[in-house]
């Protein structure tokens, strides 16, 4: 896999300044059962202050970078689809040097940020739900990294309410947040087993992310953490607070602006309470899965969207179940 410092250098000479620069995916991290028969390419999102502006100083740097529309209509064009289809732009199979091949997304700190705290769309937030490496770090966003990892952790146990929890499994429910109604699993461009590779290879990075967390005063009231288990009391009063720090969004959209999700939750039996929460978060990464792919139809052309998907189903023959 990439240096940290390897990559940290070739976005400060290749790129406009950037406020945050994170690397994930199976090029930083191994999956299990993935073979490594070549360089992987490295999978990289830039947190930047204005987009346009930056697409703009990109172009001047990198417009071979971009393809079809997006090149034809330039930053402006990108930015207001930014704002109104997808919140993030990418640019895939980018040779930066001979030993290094990566695919970029742009998103704006203030859109990153909401959905780290709000899970607006889950597309920052649900990355985030796994390890990743912080390449770039010119703004503070501990805060809201804290904030979504508590989320992720406040609903997965509430989507498993029993007095042991496995800690594997528990993972495995995590790095399914972001995942549940995504349109490209339904179109078979992403793997659906991905979410079980993703936690088997990096069992140890989710423990080291997310230990500290359940670690924490608002958990070790009701759960204590015992090797790779972890003891959960999930009482009445437990699943009530617990509902209070789920991200609200996931309420409304199964019970709607107008009523008291909270209360709603709290009469469900668990089964039914499960239901309904992945309920919520089917109709966000349903929307939110769907726009990305009118986004990349809009802005790539019909040759690159293409091959990536090409790349897609190469990946799937690459994992060996």
């Amino acid at each position: 896999t990439q240096s940290t410092w390897g990559l940290s250098k070739a976005i400060i000479q290749n790129f406009p300044k950037v406020d945050i620069a994170l690397a994930y995916g199976s090029g930083v991290f191994p999956q299990a059962n993935y073979n490594y028969q070549q360089a992987p390419l490295i999978d990289l999102i830039f947190f930047v202050g204005n987009t346009q502006k930056w697409h703009e100083q990109n172009f001047q740097k990198n417009e071979h970078h971009y393809k079809g529309p997006s090149k034809l209509f330039g930053p402006s064009y990108i930015t207001f689809l930014q704002q109104y289809v997808c919140p993030i732009h990418y640019n895939p199979f980018v040779q930066l040097n001979d030993n290094l091949r990566i695919k970029y997304g742009v998103v704006s700190y203030k859109q990153a940020s909401n959905d780290l705290r709000y899970w607006k769309n889950m597309i920052i937030a649900g990355r985030l739900h796994k390890p990743v490496k912080i390449i770039v770090k010119d703004t503070d966003i501990s805060e809201e990294l804290q904030q979504n990892l508590i989320q992720a952790v406040v609903v997965a146990l509430l989507l498993n309410e029993k007095e042991i929890i496995e800690m594997r499994p528990f993972f495995y429910t995590i790095a399914s947040l972001s995942y549940v109604g995504d349109i490209r699993f339904l179109l078979g461009s992403e793997n659906l087993d991905k979410i079980q590779a993703i936690v088997d290879g990096n069992y140890e990075n989710f423990k080291k992310l997310y230990l500290p967390i359940l670690d924490m005063e608002i958990f070790t009231k009701f759960l204590k953490v015992e090797g790779d288990f972890i003891r959960f009391q999930p009482s009445q009063e437990t699943i009530n607070t617990l509902i209070g720090y789920m991200p609200s969004i996931v309420g409304y959209n199964f019970s709607g602006e107008k009523c008291d999700y909270s209360q709603i939750l709290l009469k469900f039996q668990r089964k039914d309470r499960e239901k309904a929460i992945v309920e919520g978060l089917t109709k966000i990464n349903r929307k939110s899965s769907t726009n990305m792919m009118f986004y990349h139809l809009l802005t790539n052309s019909p040759f690159q969207n293409f091959i990536y998907g090409l790349n897609k189903l190469k990946k799937l023959s690459l994992i060996h179940i």
